[in-house]
């Protein structure tokens, strides 16, 4: 044999000696790994512990939510939407522990149904690996998943369907899912198109109802199809004010607007917003008298921002037994007319029957009585948001609504104005509603979600007349507003320009005139704004206002957007003589 043939046979030789001991010490660690006590956990353990790293390890990108900073609605912005990135499922990586634990996860299909499309390119795999019995969740959220992928979920078997989240376009496709389908383990169901739906036309014009016996949380973005859940403990049904549907669901008819309350005895959350249409049914909703009001024993938030008329909606009010912690939200139209004003009335009793709310509030023309939204929970009274008031009107219709004992009881009065108020004749006779308050409140101290509704007003340094027009109206002498003040303070959003402390004091010496108590608190905002030239520092020194025989207390509230503290002695400069001061930094 050629010396050269030699060679290449035991090199080949060797080559196959290299796999054989590659493979032999591939197995070796094989069975090294699963000897690992990790590796050896019975399978009840290890499947618990699968199904809580896949509860607990998020999708990335997150569903339903932007990467911070993203600008979604801006075109040319750079697009960091977690829409257009590919999402990941952290818990396969248990897969790679070792092959023992991978054979575990392929052949548990509990694990791999949940978020069934989540990953479109792996769904078929997924649904595979599911098996046919295993409960399914359906996931789409990403507006570039192709109608082939959308298609396949549709081929699910009604009873496997867990969860469905929705958030792509074909809604023809979902549509057909649970029109006139009984889904028997349903649990969430949340439908959210991406694009504007107007290219489906009237495709929901001849929906069936969708019978879902364990279905406990419902959420409609511009699509609706009609249901019977008894289960339900959460719905919130969104008409998108850009989307062109049926007309149905540019307005909500009162038969639809109780028939979801009366087939969802369990309820404790209900949004209804952004009906543009307002009420559709021509026929107001009214029951008799007689008959029973609808009882909702675990109803705990009640929103609309449904515009139109209120006296249908108040109508309806009348008829429903809600808790005593209970908050109603509503958002309408102009609340302006007489008969309109009967729904405060309403309301109060109906959401505010257990201890006697305490506080009273007015942000704008918005009116909120009794607990703070989104704080009620675990408190013994319940409250009520309502707007938008027309305050003229509420001054001249509140004494006459019967809720007196509501109003005796009220102790807080927190009021933030609109930024232009010149006349302001309706503040006077307002307080003359609240004979009991003694604390009263100027501005707002915390951030309202009404901001994002074009409400907030942008700081600035510019006198606020609303402002101003307030406390004269506490300096009046004829009849005094609120005879049981003992508290005035101003909220730590209320700039010193906003009302200058020559007005403040000004007000309440006259006042003191009056045969109005003697302040205990009066809590400022800080009247030395680093902002402030030195010229106007000096001037104020100069005018030397004197408190202190205006209240027996005194606060010199920082803004806290202001990063220099003054220091106790600069603010000593200022301190009027004899006055005691609390310093609050």
């Amino acid at each position: 044999m050629h010396p050269c043939s030699q060679e290449l046979v035991t090199q080949s030789q060797l080559l196959r000696e290299v796999d054989a001991l590659s493979a032999l010490i591939c197995n070796i660690r094989r069975r090294a790994n699963d000897l690992v006590p990790v590796a050896t956990l019975p399978i009840e353990v290890f499947l618990a512990i699968s199904t809580l790293v896949a509860e607990a390890e998020r999708p990335w990108p997150p569903r339903g939510e932007a990467i911070p900073g993203s600008e979604e609605d801006d075109e040319d912005a750079d697009d960091h939407s977690d829409r257009r990135k590919p999402a990941t499922l952290g818990w396969i990586r248990l897969t790679h522990v070792s092959s023992r634990w991978r054979r575990r996860l392929l052949a548990y299909p509990v694990i791999w149904g949940r978020d069934v499309g989540l990953l479109p390119a792996a769904l078929s795999v997924m649904l595979e690996r599911a098996g046919s019995s295993a409960p399914i969740s359906v996931t789409f959220r990403d507006k570039s998943v192709d109608r082939p992928h959308l298609a396949m979920s549709t081929t699910i078997e009604s009873g496997r369907l867990r969860s469905i989240c929705w958030e792509a376009e074909e809604l023809p496709l979902v549509a057909g899912m649970l029109s006139g389908k009984t889904l028997p383990i349903l649990e969430t169901l949340r439908i959210q198109p991406i694009y504007t739906c107007d290219r489906y036309g009237t495709f929901q014009s001849a929906m069936s109802k969708l019978h879902a016996p364990r279905l406990r949380r419902l959420e409609y973005f511009g699509f609706f199809v009609p249901f019977v859940a008894p289960a339900l403990t959460y719905i919130e049904i969104h008409h998108m004010h850009e989307t062109d549907l049926v007309t149905e669901l540019g307005s909500i008819s009162f038969s639809t607007f109780m028939g979801i309350l009366s087939a969802a005895p369990l309820l404790e959350e209900l949004w209804l917003t952004g009906f543009e249409g307002g009420w559709s049914s021509p026929v107001p909703y009214n029951p008799s008298d007689d008959a029973q009001p609808l009882e909702l024993r675990h109803l705990r938030f009640l929103e609309l921002e449904i515009r139109g008329p209120t006296w249908q909606l108040n109508c309806a009010l009348k008829h429903l037994a809600v808790p005593y912690n209970a908050y109603f939200s509503l958002f309408n139209d102009k609340i302006e007319r007489d008969e309109d004003f009967e729904l405060l009335s309403t309301v109060s009793k109906g959401f505010c029957h257990g201890a006697s709310p305490e506080e009273f509030r007015i942000e704008w023309d918005i009116l909120s009585v009794g607990a703070v939204r989104g704080q009620q929970r675990g408190q013994d009274v319940g409250g009520a948001s309502l707007g938008c008031f027309a305050l003229d009107g509420l001054a001249r219709r509140l004494p006459s609504l019967g809720i007196d004992k509501l109003l005796e009881g009220i102790t807080t009065f927190t009021l933030l104005p609109q930024s232009e108020d010149p006349s302001a004749t309706h503040w006077l006779p307002l307080f003359h509603c609240f004979p009991n308050v003694t604390t009263f409140v100027l501005g707002y101290s915390h951030p309202r979600e009404d901001f994002r509704r074009g409400r907030y007003d942008p700081p600035s340094n510019e006198p606020r007349i609303g402002y101003q027009r307030v406390l004269e109206a506490l300096a009046a002498s004829a009849r005094v507003a609120f005879p049981q003040l003992h508290h005035l303070r101003f909220a730590r959003d209320v700039r010193p320009a906003w009302v200058p402390l020559s007005t403040i004091h000004s007000c309440l010496e006259r006042r003191s005139t009056t045969n109005a108590p003697l302040l205990q608190i009066l809590d400022l905002p800080s009247y030395l704004d680093p902002s402030a030239s030195s010229d106007r520092s000096s001037n104020l020194h100069r005018a030397r206002l004197d408190f202190s025989a205006l209240a027996k207390r005194i606060i010199w509230r920082q803004p806290e957007d202001v990063d220099v503290a003054l220091s106790e002695a600069r603010l000593r400069v200022f301190k009027p003589a004899g006055t005691p001061i609390c310093i609050n930094f």
